[in-house]
């Protein structure tokens, strides 16, 4: 799903973590790491670590949908 952050405005996706919450992940630009045992793997970053505004929306969860990122 994507959509816009209502904080700065920037296009994100959604995506669902292992743990069935979801998080808004920046469109682009995919990163491509190195894990600490050496294995390769790309994902984008996770929008509350790009945008300014993140702590206003932070850990709000389902019961506060309509104030999320």
């Amino acid at each position: 799903m994507s959509g816009k952050c209502k904080g700065c405005g920037a296009n994100i996706e959604w995506i669902v973590t292992g743990n069935g919450k979801r998080m808004p992940v920046d469109r682009a630009p995919y990163l491509t790491i190195v894990t600490d045992d050496g294995e390769v793997k790309r994902g984008r970053a996770s929008h509350f670590a790009t945008c300014k505004f993140a702590d206003k929306f932070r850990g709000k969860g389902a019961n506060n949908a309509g104030n999320r990122v």
